[in-house]
Order: C-alpha cells, then structure tokens, then sequence
C-alpha cells in the first residue's frame, strides 16, 4: 500500500508493517519504508493519518514520519516482529479456532473492530466485543463453546475502511 503526502502532493513510501498494540488491541502506527533504492524505514502514528482507502494512505506530510525510536511502544512491537496477521486464535479452553487472515480497523481510533480467521476450510468473523485478549503470540476469543460456529455465524458489517500491507 502507497503513502502519499497531501502537502506535497507525492508519493513518500510504501506500508511495510501494520503496528498492533496488542494490550490495548489497537493499531499505533503503521511502519514506512520511504521511496527510493536506499529508502529508511520510518513510522507514523495512527493519529497522523488523514485518510485510509483500500491502495493508499494519505498523509499531511512527510515531517509526520518519524525515527522508530521515537515512539517507544512501537520499538517493542517492531523487536517482537509482531503481526496480527497470522496470529493463531483460540478460545478460553485453547481449542483452535484458526489464524487470523485479516481485520477491520476504525480509522480515527485505530481499534480492532473485527476479525477474520481461516481453519481449514472454514472462515469467521468475529466482532470486538468477543475478543478476550490478544497476547504476543495469539488472540483469545470469547465464543459459546457448546455451539457449533457456522460460517454463517457472522457479525454484522459495519462501515469502516481496512488496514492491509498487501
């Protein structure tokens, strides 16, 4: 996904990594790489970004990219290599409830408002309110366990644009 700055009107990096912090199951930034062949990875806070579509993020200006070091919980979240994405989720009792394959984040507050996960076959969704908790290694969601999850069993869709690195 591009980076643009709406300043300049350019294009200033590319997204590299989306920035979950998982304690407070929120995104806090997104990790840049800036454009050209020796470009540096740099880091905007969620609150910088003006606007998120499905190709491209928009940006006020490219001053908004900072140094890494500069926002410290992004440090722990970059030293930890974590991704959402990929994370395994399971319930209460760790019964497998496959890997999360991608999530709808609100664009002003950067909450995670859902979840997709894919086991086997089979995907879900499932909303904010059933996430438990989401650790350095997996999410833990709440679900009624004596129930079979149809894939039909979907929250309903809301309005609220997509956050993805690919």
């Amino acid at each position: 996904m591009t980076v643009g700055a709406l300043d300049e009107g350019v294009l200033v990096g590319r997204v590299q990594q989306v920035l979950v912090e998982p304690s407070e199951m929120k995104v806090v930034g997104l990790l840049i790489r800036e454009k050209g062949l020796f470009g540096k990875f740099k880091v905007i806070s969620i609150l910088d970004l003006i606007d998120v579509e499905p190709a491209a993020v928009v940006i006020n200006s490219r001053q908004n990219l900072v140094e890494e070091k500069e926002i410290v919980r992004i440090g722990k979240i970059l030293k930890y290599k974590f991704n959402l994405i990929g994370l395994p989720a399971m319930t209460k009792s760790m019964k497998i409830l496959g890997k999360v394959t991608d999530a709808v984040i609100d664009s002003q507050s950067g909450e995670i408002v859902r979840l997709y996960t894919r086991y086997f076959l089979q995907n879900r969704v499932f909303a904010r309110s059933q996430i438990e908790k989401i650790t350095w290694k997996e999410i833990i969601l709440s679900v009624d366990e004596r129930k079979k999850i149809k894939a039909k069993d979907t929250v309903p869709t809301e309005v609220a644009p997509e956050i993805s690195t690919s």
